[in-house]
């Protein structure tokens, strides 16, 4: 555990960095990618998971409240930017009311 935007491990420390459930309340979400990045060892995979606004107004007007929701765009340039390849995502969702509940993004460190 640790701040996402400054994670307290050296670099090339895992085979693989993984975020589910925190990148919407990250303040800055391209320094987190870049550091999951930096303590990331080269081949390995960078992963997050990003909410979807809801389908449904009233629960897209309560999430928006208190959540950000990054676009799949924005996510995948986030990680081009943090020097991320073989970039891929999937937006998936089970819900009625929310078709595409989250957008998963990987990229590898080259």
């Amino acid at each position: 555990m640790g701040d996402a935007e400054n994670l307290p491990f050296e670099d090339d420390s895992f085979d693989a960095a993984i975020s589910a459930g925190s990148i919407e309340y990250w303040p800055n979400p391209q320094k987190g990618i870049e550091e999951m990045t930096r303590v990331t060892k080269s081949g390995g995979r960078v992963v997050i998971l990003a909410p979807r606004k809801p389908d449904n107004l009233i629960a897209r007007k309560f999430a928006e409240s208190i959540m950000l929701f990054p676009s799949t765009q924005q996510c995948v340039y986030w990680f081009m930017k943090a020097g991320l390849e073989n970039i891929r995502y999937v937006e998936m969702g089970p819900y009625r009311f929310w078709s595409k509940l989250v957008v998963i993004v990987s990229g590898k460190v080259p």
